[in-house]
């Protein structure tokens, strides 16, 4: 099952509150800026089921930061 919007605001929201610097472009997409100069790009709107997951993974993984579990 895909992630529903409101997910996604929930996760974006948490990222937030861990320090990361959340930006939606223009074109559509999230900029994450996290607090040791990690940027990475998500799509705003995420259809696959694993995608915020794969984003999760990608900011504790070069981003640094520590998701509460």
């Amino acid at each position: 099952m895909a992630s529903s919007g409101r997910e996604a605001r929930q996760f974006f929201k948490q990222c937030e509150n861990l320090g990361v610097i959340v930006e939606l472009r223009n074109n559509g997409h999230m900029k994450l800026i996290c607090p040791n100069g990690y940027v990475y790009w998500a799509g705003h709107s995420v259809s696959d089921h694993r995608a915020l997951k794969n984003i999760k993974a990608r900011l504790r993984r070069d981003g640094g930061i520590q998701f509460p579990k």
